[in-house]
């Protein structure tokens, strides 16, 4: 290996140990990205060196978070249990940096890639909450948190309402559907969750790499992401099945599948709206702050433009909107 190599070697194998110890102490937003970089480090040196120097790299993946827990003071945690907490923080990150490696290696598809990262985030994830909820018993599971929540709003609502008993029993009533909603849909969050760190983790390694020189033409662009007839058929379907199905466990199987599916032909419609701009002559960081932005003004301010999203990702997987542009912009 030459001394170049060698030296893009160790910086990307410290970088791997810095953000894999930022990840062990901060939480939140920076904690997902940290994990991120941990994963799309690690892919790179899965396309880049030689297996065996794949080594260190994953040893300090494995090695720093048991560090980094039995370092902690109030932590009382048997050799064992650490062990285990290590593995359970460490493999996840480490089966998505080499299904990245191995997903450009062998040209994955962006579908089967992004749903091999999505399903390896989500089992981790649900791993740990186990993991956590078994080592350290006063820590707050989501249906406990959810509860505790709700009892304190209504203590809230109970003082501020003493004297009117009607708006009292609406807000309580309002809070009750909230609380059935949310429980009814923790899997599909769960789902879109994951697929949005899949993707993340997914456009930041094709862009990493890019700029590193690899081939990375036979994963299409966001703006030339689209769906298929099968997929729309089913969210027509499922929509039809949903209108008429009783309330029950398959109305609420169903209203999951149905939101993600949702999000999903948001992200085409999305991907259509920025091939859209382009063809028009647009930027890239205009297109991409309009299309980023889109989503939280569709969600909280004008939610008929979800809709709008919607229907253009279905209407695309019925037929190519793309290819109709362009035929129609040729007959002209």
């Amino acid at each position: 290996m030459s001394k170049k190599n060698t030296i893009s070697y160790l910086l990307s194998t410290a970088a791997i140990a810095l953000f894999t110890l930022l990840a062990c102490y901060i939480s939140g937003v920076v904690n997902m990205f940290c994990g991120i970089f941990v994963s799309v480090l690690l892919g790179m040196q899965v396309i880049k060196y030689h297996y065996g120097l794949l080594f260190p790299s994953v040893s300090l993946v494995l090695l720093i978070p048991f560090l980094a827990m039995t370092a902690l003071p109030d932590t009382q945690l048997s050799f064992r249990d650490t062990a285990i907490y290590a593995l359970n923080f460490a493999l996840p990150l480490i089966l998505m940096g080499f299904t990245l490696g191995f997903a450009l290696k062998f040209k994955l598809s962006f579908s089967k890639t992004l749903l091999i990262l999505a399903a390896i985030y989500l089992v981790g994830t649900l791993i740990h909450m186990q993991v956590l909820s078994s080592m350290f018993p006063e820590h707050v599971s989501l249906d406990s948190a959810l509860s505790i929540a709700v009892e304190q709003a209504i203590d809230s609502f109970s003082k501020a309402y003493a004297a009117q008993p009607e708006t009292l029993k609406a807000l309580e009533s309002m809070l009750a559907l909230f609380t059935r909603l949310i429980m009814v849909l923790t899997p599909s969050i769960f789902i879109l969750v994951s697929l949005f760190v899949a993707y993340l983790c997914f456009a930041i390694f094709k862009k990493y790499i890019s700029t590193r020189g690899e081939d990375v033409s036979f994963w299409p662009a966001f703006s030339e992401l689209s769906s298929d007839a099968v997929s729309s058929a089913l969210f027509l379907i499922l929509l039809v099945v949903f209108m008429f199905a009783p309330d029950g466990i398959i109305s609420d199987a169903v209203v999951n599948v149905l939101l993600v599916l949702a999000a999903i032909f948001t992200f085409y419609g999305l991907s259509y709206i920025d091939w859209k701009m382009c063809m028009m002559g647009f930027r890239p960081l205009p297109r991409r702050l309009i299309v980023i932005l889109s989503v939280p003004f569709g969600t909280l301010i004008f939610p008929f433009l979800l809709l709008v999203f919607i229907a253009i990702g279905v209407l695309n997987g019925f037929m190519d909107l793309r290819n109709r542009s362009k035929d129609k912009a040729n007959y002209l």
